[in-house]
């Protein structure tokens, strides 16, 4: 636990030399340890610091790694969490398909433990991805069901600003269908969103 504190100072401090050394460390002593959670842990971690140094086909090799070992403890919170990582380095990575079908999944079993504003934040990962793959309408449609889903838990309706940006992009770009996609998206439900951005 000390090693993948040190990995989060090393990291902070922009050392990711050094952050990956205390990650790796911490995975091969929790191995010894027979701890598989402290591994999976320690894979997420690492597989933070690939995605965000963009050394993405590393990232994702980790973040499967320890989805599987997740899965295997039936931790569903985790494993919804490791789906919506995973979802996030396809995503920069340019795989669109994979990364829809994780980020999904993960608002999905968010949903299902009860994480709702997660879930909400999920999907608004999944509406932009729709923006971003050429479909503005599909992506004011997601948007809007993250938008009233938050609006019934009293949450603000975006974070830090980027889906409001996204989803003025999506307006510019559907136009005069831009309110009706954003109102259809608002009266859907969560898992008619959720079905809606699994078709192909």
């Amino acid at each position: 636990m000390s090693l993948q504190n040190v990995g989060h100072v090393e990291r902070a401090r922009g050392n990711g030399d050094a952050a990956r050394a205390a990650y790796r460390e911490a995975a091969e002593i929790f191995t010894a340890l027979e701890d598989a959670r402290g591994v999976a842990v320690s894979l997420t971690r690492l597989a933070d610091l690939e995605r965000d140094s963009g050394r993405f086909d590393d990232a994702i090799a980790h973040y499967e790694d320890a989805l599987q070992r997740f899965m295997a403890l039936n931790d569903h919170l985790q494993v919804a969490q490791c789906m919506a990582d995973y979802g996030s380095a396809c995503r920069r990575a340019g795989r669109a398909r994979e990364a829809r079908s994780l980020l999904a999944e993960s608002a999905l079993i968010f949903r299902e433990v009860g994480d709702l504003p997660k879930a909400a934040e999920v999907l608004e990962d999944v509406a932009a991805l729709a923006v971003e793959g050429g479909d503005p309408e599909l992506g004011l449609q997601l948007g809007g069901a993250a938008a009233a889903m938050k609006r019934d838990l009293g949450l603000r309706s975006g974070r830090r600003g980027d889906i409001e940006i996204v989803m003025e992009r999506a307006r510019a770009a559907a136009g005069e269908a831009a309110d009706a996609a954003w109102q259809r998206g608002c009266t859907m439900g969560f898992h008619e969103a959720v079905e809606r951005a699994q078709v192909d």
